[in-house]
């Protein structure tokens, strides 16, 4: 018995699909992943407002002078963990700020990978151009405010 071919083969009227796009795998493997990653981002998530939530019970306690010592040290550790947890939440979103990120380590990167793209991206105003397009992109701004 001959094995079934998985990728596609030939072209015009001697193609044959293979059996991912045949049956849809791949398209079943790409909704897959989608809801992974939403899953993941949902772990994310929740991990935060549980941080938040001991982080504000032993607020509270500590407000009302009810909190020991070890109250007082475990709610400075769970702030330092809300920060750094919000810290991840907010650089997996795609907005402005995370954009803002990647592309400061690009200019700072691109002198090292090719000094003539650099000068030539830093020149003029291509570079306030991409961060005003950005912002707009992210709805910082509205697109009539920049002029665009």
């Amino acid at each position: 018995m001959e094995r079934a071919k998985s990728h596609s083969r030939g072209k015009g009227k001697n193609a044959r699909l293979g059996w991912i796009i045949e049956y849809n795998f791949d398209k079943s493997l790409e909704e897959y992943l989608k809801t992974q990653t939403a899953a993941l981002n949902d772990d994310v998530q929740n991990l935060y407002l549980g941080i938040k939530k001991v982080r504000e019970a032993l607020q509270q306690k500590v407000i009302n002078g009810e909190g020991s010592r070890d109250d007082i040290y475990a709610f400075r550790d769970y702030a330092n963990l809300e920060m750094k947890a919000r810290e991840k939440l907010d650089l997996e979103k795609d907005n402005f700020e995370t954009f803002v990120v990647c592309f400061e380590k690009l200019l700072a990167w691109l002198p090292d990978i090719d000094e003539n793209a650099a000068t030539a991206f830093l020149s003029g105003d291509v570079a306030e151009r991409v961060l005003e397009k950005a912002r707009i992109e992210y709805g910082e701004i509205e697109e009539n405010e920049f002029g665009s």
